[in-house]
């Protein structure tokens, strides 16, 4: 538990975006998909002069490319701007990307992989989400990010992006909570609908025949997050995240 609070905390130091009050909202998701409320060379000698003066725009115009290019180099990793009370300028907004969990049948004793879909996504440099795991009935196996059937996912943004951490609660000894974490340390906006991960489980032997909630949890600790940084104008965007839950049904 400290260990996951550890790695949250230094994710939030790295990137600037604090897990407070004041950077994320803490958010109940439910089935509904509601969202919840909120306080990415010619030849000749005729052409000689001609040539030397193309030469010479072509020159400028490979200076002008290069100083373009180095700039957009020096912005990759760029921390937002701080203002002069040294905090980062912030805009909330209630639009946020949704992460959906699927309905899925699997039988007693076998493994099963799931994904996570990330859908209405206008644009994200970090993306938290924690995933309950009934451990009374599943095992937690493995977590890829990203489509891992896709032959080209460990090239994808959310397979180099993605760390996922499994962890007990102290209140909840039947719980494994699956923390996702999406963050992109050059702060670039990721702004496609994609695949987040990939997760497998196993079914436990003895798991009674039925259907079991399939959930993100919505009492973690610091709540969801889901932050952007706006390049043009410096300003870190805090996002409000939907969550739809869905569930496994073991026959």
């Amino acid at each position: 538990m400290k260990k996951i609070r550890s790695m949250i905390a230094a994710l939030a130091a790295v990137s600037l975006l604090a897990l407070s009050a004041t950077s994320c909202e803490k958010v109940t998701p439910d089935n509904s998909g509601v969202k919840p409320d909120s306080s990415s060379v010619s030849d000749g000698d005729n052409s000689v002069a001609g040539s030397d003066e193309n030469s010479g725009s072509d020159e400028n115009s490979s200076t002008e490319d290069s100083k373009a290019s180095d700039s957009e180099t020096d912005d990759i990793g760029k921390p937002p701007k701080m203002n002069e009370n040294n905090l980062v300028e912030q805009q909330k907004l209630s639009d946020g990307p949704t992460l959906t969990l699927p309905d899925i049948e699997a039988s007693a004793g076998e493994e099963v992989s799931f994904k996570v879909d990330l859908s209405n996504n206008d644009g994200i440099t970090a993306l938290v989400a924690w995933i309950d795991i009934n451990t009374k009935y599943f095992e937690y196996v493995s977590c890829v990010g990203g489509d891992a059937d896709d032959e080209e996912n460990e090239d994808s943004v959310m397979y180099s992006n993605l760390t996922a951490n499994p962890y007990t609660k102290e209140d909840a000894a039947d719980t494994t909570t699956l923390v996702c974490m999406y963050f992109d340390g050059s702060q670039q906006s990721f702004k496609e609908n994609t695949t987040y991960a990939t997760i497998t489980l196993k079914v436990k032997e003895d798991t009674p025949a039925g259907k079991y909630d399939l959930a993100f949890d919505s009492v973690a600790d610091g709540g969801a997050m889901c932050n952007d940084y706006d390049r043009e104008n410096e300003v870190l965007i805090i996002r409000t995240p939907t969550y739809k839950n869905g569930s496994i049904t073991v026959k």
